[in-house]
This record gives C-alpha cells, sequence and structure tokens, in this order.
C-alpha cells in the first residue's frame, strides 16, 4: 500500500475542512486527496467509482457501496452491488485520443472526472487504455451545480444525459416499460419527477416532462393541437407509471427482523414527512426484503424491461442500471426554465454516477444465455427473470406493497 499511488475524491464543504484533511493525511506521502466543487446548491458527493491502475489493465469499479467496512459484507449484515470490468493497456506508443476513436462509455467517464476536478495528468492515463470493451455500455452520471448555455450541457447529466444514453445505446422505445427501482434512500417524490425519470428510461432527454411543465395554452388553433398531443402523451405516460413502476424500499418491519435490527438501518433514508404528503405516490412503493435471509440492503439498481405483451424472450431492450443514484431528485436533477435566457437548465444536488448495462450484453458475452427460470410466457415474472444469472435481483419479487398496513422505515429522529 505504501508504494502505491493513492487519490481520494471527497467531499469538502468548506475550505477549512480541505485544510483539515490534508493535514490529517499529510503522513501519507503516496496520497493525494480531490475536492469536487459543492457550492451553492450542491449539497452531497455522493458517487462510488475506483478506478485501479494495474500493469496490464485498468479496473473500473462502480459500487453501490461507501468506503466503509459494513458495507463491503465484513459485519455480514449490509449487502451491495458492483459493476466491474477490466480494460487492456494499450502498446507504449499508443493512446486514445478524446474523440471518434472513443467510446461514449470513456467519454462519459472523462466528462465526470474533469468535472469533479481530477488531475490532469490522472485523466491523459485513462487514454492509454482499451475501452473497446464498453462498446455496448454507457456511463452516467450527475455532476453538481446548475447546468444550461449555448452548448446544452443539461442533455449530457442527470436525468436527461440517462435518456441520451438510453438512445445511444440503441433501447429507446416509446413502448410501455416496466421499472423496478431497488433504493436505499427515497426522495420527496411526486408525479412530475417520476414521469421525468420514466421517460428517460425510454430514451427521453428530459423536454417531454419539462414541456408539460413550463408549457401555456394558447387558443389558436395549431397550439392547441400541439396541447391535445401533450395531455395525450402525458396521460398515458401516467397510466404506465401507475401500472409498471414500482420502488423498492424497506419496511420498518424489514429493518427491526434483519440480522442487524433497527440500530444498523442508519445508512437507509426517508423521512415521514415526504410520506405523509398527499402528492407522494405511495401506491408505488414495495417492501424490499433480501433474498439472502436477514441482510439489509444498500443497492441503488435499475431494473428495466418491457411488456408482458413484448416479446418475453428478446433482451433487446432491457436494460439495467448499477450505481449511487437513489430515487430522488437529489440524485438525478430538475429541468427548469432559466429565469434570464428562458432556456432550459438542469439543477442538480449531488454528485453521482453509474453504469447502464443492456441485456443484450449476456447473449454478446455467452451466445448461450439461458436465464433458466420458471414463469408464465409472456408474463412479467418471465421478463424478471431475465436477469438471473446476469445482474441477478437481490430483493424478493414481488415485493409487498405497502396498502396491508406497513410502514416504510424512517430515518431515527
Amino acid at each position: 500500500m505504501n508504494t502505491t499511488h493513492v487519490v481520494f475524491v471527497m467531499q469538502a464543504d468548506t475550505d477549512e475542512m480541505k485544510v483539515q484533511y490534508r493535514k490529517e493525511t499529510s503522513a501519507m506521502s503516496n496520497l493525494r486527496l480531490c475536492f469536487p466543487c459543492m457550492e451553492g446548491q450542491i449539497n452531497c458527493m455522493h458517487s462510488k467509482l475506483m478506478l485501479l491502475s494495474f500493469p496490464q489493465h485498468l479496473r473500473v469499479v462502480v459500487p453501490t457501496a461507501n468506503l466503509v467496512p459494513y458495507d463491503w459484507g465484513e459485519t455480514g449484515i449490509m449487502e451491495n452491488t458492483v459493476f466491474l470490468i477490466d480494460l487492456p493497456r494499450l502498446s507504449a506508443d499508443k493512446s486514445v485520443a478524446l474523440g471518434d476513436d472513443m467510446t461514449d462509455f470513456a467519454k462519459d467517464l472523462i466528462y465526470f472526472l474533469q468535472a469533479i476536478g481530477l488531475e490532469q495528468t490522472i485523466i491523459d492515463s485513462i487514454r492509454r487504455f482499451d475501452f473497446s470493451a464498453t462498446k455496448d455500455l454507457a456511463f452516467v452520471h450527475t455532476i453538481g451545480g446548475a447546468h444550461a448555455g449555448a452548448r446544452e450541457p443539461w442533455r449530457r447529466t442527470g436525468y436527461c444525459g440517462l435518456g441520451r444514453a438510453i438512445s445511444q445505446l440503441r433501447l429507446a422505445s416509446d413502448e410501455f416499460v416496466n421499472i423496478d427501482y431497488i433504493t436505499s434512500s427515497v426522495g420527496s417524490l411526486n408525479l412530475d419527477f417520476l414521469m421525468a425519470l420514466y421517460l428517460a428510461a425510454q430514451g427521453d432527454d428530459g423536454l417531454s416532462e419539462y414541456t408539460w411543465r413550463t408549457h401555456s395554452s394558447s387558443k389558436t388553433a395549431k397550439v392547441s393541437e400541439e396541447n391535445d398531443l401533450l395531455v395525450t402523451k402525458k396521460k398515458h405516460t401516467q397510466k404506465a407509471i401507475s401500472n409498471g413502476f414500482r420502488i423498492y424500499y424497506p419496511s420498518f418491519e424489514t429493518i427491526k427482523a434483519s440480522k442487524g435490527g433497527s440500530d444498523n438501518g442508519g445508512t437507509i433514508c426517508f423521512q415521514s414527512k415526504w410520506w405523509k404528503s398527499p402528492t407522494f405516490p405511495r401506491e408505488l412503493l414495495r417492501d424490499c426484503t433480501s433474498r439472502r435471509e436477514g441482510l439489509l440492503m444498500h443497492n441503488k439498481i435499475i431494473y428495466v424491461y418491457p411488456s408482458p405483451h413484448e416479446d418475453a424472450h428478446s433482451p433487446s431492450t432491457s436494460w439495467a442500471y448499477i450505481g449511487s443514484a437513489n430515487c430522488s431528485e437529489s440524485a438525478w436533477g430538475k429541468l427548469v426554465k432559466d429565469r434570464g435566457t428562458k432556456q432550459p437548465k438542469l439543477n442538480c444536488r449531488n454528485w453521482e454516477c453509474g453504469v447502464v448495462v443492456p441485456l443484450r450484453r449476456a447473449v454478446m458475452m455467452n451466445p448461450e444465455y439461458n436465464p433458466g427460470y420458471n414463469a408464465v410466457p409472456g408474463s412479467v415474472a418471465q421478463h424478471h427473470g431475465s436477469y438471473e444469472g446476469f445482474i441477478s435481483t437481490p430483493m424478493q419479487w414481488p415485493g409487498k406493497d405497502y396498502g396491508d398496513g406497513r410502514i416504510p422505515w424512517f430515518n431515527p429522529t
């Protein structure tokens, strides 16, 4: 460890905290610190990412876990998920330019690293590895702060960036999709946010929900027709969310009955005032119970798969997200109208990152891939079973709803 060069990316809200952290680590000559911007509306450096450089390869690791022992299973009470890929080092005389030769995954990874303020020499070193194995993956992120301007940076991050990534991976669909979202924290959810996230899962860049929210009515025939189309699409999206969007978060009973009990639910977060809000979509919440008896979850995974009426055997439009983003506006941002320019602006309170993995990748990696599930052909259960052996679902599915007197786990007061 003493000979390994290490860079920690850490949250420091003030200059005083930066000085303190540097002082505390001054004896570690091989350690450098990087402090992303925490100014303005930015509240949390929540992303989890490891770049591990070896003589022959670069290991890219995107976990849902923090850098603490209990998140990595050392206490036996908490489980997490990790995306990991090894990328071979290019020959000594080669490096990949930040252009058409780089995959979208590599471009967005470097874009994120530049945003957090990582040293340019480290970023340049990443170009010495072959990213071709990531051509069917997407690195998605939320960069803290406000994103607006002529180059439309809002399209590259938050839920807008998620929609962009889905389109780039040719996963976009106008058809109904199911979404199962495993989260260890739930924000102050409302229908507007869920519509934006649902549409992003279909490949939308954020403008559809933004238009519904900011559009003014007009009496002209042309605009009236446009309004009708907007209203129709909005109603269809609301219905789709009601029928196919499920949010997995543990109940008080699940936490209490776990191996660690209620004393170990501190990193699982939800506020009772949000649950009690009349705009909170209670009907979408499901109890998140691990398939490994007694374990709690710190996972953040999104499973997206087509309607039971679509081809249940085709993985072409199914995908999963693994990363740091919980189900909250803080994690994914909100597209608003800039008061000065009247153009879209994305406000993001967190730093986040994750990876989108198409289910078709399982077939590409193994032509004989067969999940081996038992379910009624064409059913939702069959779609969900498609992930087994590839990105297996950690929770019991389908989860129990909260209509039987269950209450969610709330932050201790």
